[in-house]
């Protein structure tokens, strides 16, 4: 969970991160503003936003930063019995609105690895 509030924090000291069973970053926090020890909402995958409104936690995170944002690469499964996986969605929406891309494919590209593949 943290690579999400590492790299939505500090994107100046990030190149890239991986966040594995995570939540979107501000999915923590209270109403208040206060971070919270465990939310209940948000492990259960309650907490459900636009993208823009996740994309615009991250962007608070740093008023006026516009520099390049770290790379992120999301992994979640579906059997986590701690985080719900709609968290995946929600991570998903929140840092292709950071980055400005679709959540759309552009290319797939079939489960026929190639020769060197293990």
């Amino acid at each position: 969970m943290m690579t999400n509030v590492m790299l939505g924090s500090y994107p100046d000291l990030f190149n890239a991160g991986a966040a594995s069973s995570g939540v979107p970053f501000g999915c923590f926090r209270s109403p208040t503003g206060a971070i919270r020890a465990w939310s209940d909402q948000c492990a259960n995958g309650t907490l459900v936003m636009t993208g823009e409104q996740w994309g615009n936690q991250v962007r608070a995170a740093f008023p006026g930063y516009t520099g390049r944002r770290p790379r992120m690469q999301l992994w979640h499964g579906t059997g986590d019995d701690t985080l719900n996986y709609q968290n995946f969605i929600e991570e998903t929406k929140e840092w292709t609105d950071v980055f400005g891309i679709s959540q759309c494919a552009t290319a797939a590209k079939e489960n026929d690895p190639d020769l060197l593949y293990t």
